[in-house]
């Protein structure tokens, strides 16, 4: 053996004998490591976590059911904040079809937890997706603490919004989605300015406007004259300066068509507002 050199020493009955030694310096080979092994605990508790999931069955595979098992206590999470665990299961059954549902249904899951429940999931799973692009991340779950919080936000905002929801939530043509992709936009860039929170109640006045995401796949003139955006800044501005009650604004949003920017023009300047104003109407 190349390592071994030879060396004199005593044996048990006092004679010199030659023995061969590892040569001074050899290092032996380390010993392998074996792995870190969860304590037994922590195994009982997403064991525990993943029975919860048993009202998933029947939606999926058996297949389907058991690649949840990682996520399992997240998506559990989730269930216990909704009112109805249907939110969950029809989320389940809108992500099966995406190539990376998984990881879809684990981030969609985690962000209606954080925000204490959702109205519609899948207007949640359409938002935290917009969110992903907008800050540039493919995984959410792992970004940095400043982002998730932004996202806990407008899936918050979803909950706590039937309006914001109702939009987001809303799909059809091609120009009711790159209405609500402005909308997402427009929403993102208040949350990341710091100004979302303080337009709420004037986006709350929205939730008894009408059912607009009907009347858009039925009515041209709401898909062609409505712009979500302007909507909300026109609430924000009938509130800060006048008096006049958030369902009498909307009525003149109807009777112009769905035009906001217009009936903004109204307020602004009083000009065939004053009666709604003065309460006289």
């Amino acid at each position: 053996m190349p390592n071994l050199v030879p060396e004199k020493r005593v044996d048990r009955n006092g004679r010199a004998v030659t023995r061969h030694v590892l040569a001074p310096g050899t290092a032996s080979k380390p010993l392998k490591q074996f792995p870190n092994i969860k304590p037994l605990t922590d195994l009982t508790k997403q064991v525990i976590e993943f029975q919860k999931l048993n009202f998933l069955i029947g939606v999926g595979t058996l297949d389907d059911l058991n690649q949840l098992y990682p996520v399992a206590g997240t998506i559990a999470h989730a269930s216990e904040v909704c009112d109805d665990k249907e939110t969950i299961r029809d989320l389940y059954r809108n992500v099966l079809h995406d190539e990376n549902w998984v990881d879809t249904f684990a981030a969609t899951c985690h962000f209606i937890a954080e925000a204490g429940g959702a109205r519609d999931p899948e207007a949640t799973q359409i938002a935290v997706q917009y969110a992903a692009k907008h800050y540039g991340t493919k995984d959410l779950l792992h970004a940095d603490a400043s982002t998730q919080q932004k996202v806990i936000e407008l899936a918050t905002v979803l909950k706590d919004s039937q309006f914001v929801n109702g939009v987001i939530g809303h799909g059809g043509s091609q120009q009711v989605n790159i209405k609500r992709q402005d909308f997402l936009n427009y929403l993102c860039s208040r949350i990341d300015s710091g100004t979302l929170r303080e337009s709420m109640s004037a986006i709350k006045d929205l939730d008894g406007f009408l059912n607009f995401w009907d009347d858009e796949q039925e009515e041209p003139d709401v898909v062609a004259n409505l712009d979500y955006i302007e909507l909300v800044e026109l609430m924000e501005y009938t509130r800060k300066h006048t008096s006049v009650k958030p369902e009498s604004v909307l009525d003149v949003v109807s009777s112009h068509r769905f035009k906001a920017g217009e009936v903004r023009e109204l307020v602004d300047s009083y000009e065939g507002f004053s009666a709604l104003i003065e309460g006289t109407l």
